[in-house]
């Protein structure tokens, strides 16, 4: 069992609170079309239960792993979360700074803070593949959940983007 001082200082959550930061703190000022009435109206509602179920998941999982910078598989983990925070973070900013666009009115630029989640997500999970709960986890485990939330999320996007 690790020391509480271990799961607090490498603990997998402190990956996840830049995302909720840009999330939150960008989401308010994103287009129109982006809205949650705007964009629940186009998704079907047992797609956007699974999408919130996963999204749950993939926000909760990392409170039982830790990160760690040992292995080369951890170290591209780490620029791969550093490279998809960022393209998350522009994928926001070029809908809140250029929403009328050709990037932003495309169906790529305007699904893009969907499909840009598999890179921070990805690295998240070769980055955190030890769990100071659970013995038998592996990274490929998150990897999965994120590749199944990373679809629908996108998916769910795509459906606004086709009924904006």
């Amino acid at each position: 069992m690790k020391s509480v001082n271990t799961i607090l200082q490498y603990n997998g959550v402190i990956l996840v609170i830049p995302v909720l930061l840009v999330t939150f703190g960008l989401w308010k000022y994103l287009p129109a079309p982006y809205c949650q009435e705007n964009f629940s109206r186009s998704a079907p509602h047992t797609l956007e239960l699974l999408e919130d179920m996963l999204r749950i998941l993939i926000f909760v999982i990392p409170v039982f792993l830790l990160y760690e910078i040992r292995q080369e598989t951890q170290n591209w983990g780490w620029y791969l979360y550093a490279i998809g925070l960022a393209l998350y973070a522009c994928s926001y900013l070029a809908q809140i700074l250029f929403s009328s666009s050709a990037w932003s009115t495309s169906l790529i630029g305007f699904t893009a803070t969907a499909w840009t989640t598999i890179f921070w997500l990805y690295g998240i999970a070769l980055v955190c593949n030890n769990s100071w709960l659970f013995t038998w986890w592996r990274g490929y485990i998150y990897m999965i959940v994120a590749t199944i939330f990373a679809i629908l999320h996108t998916y769910h996007a795509f459906l606004a983007y086709s009924h904006k």
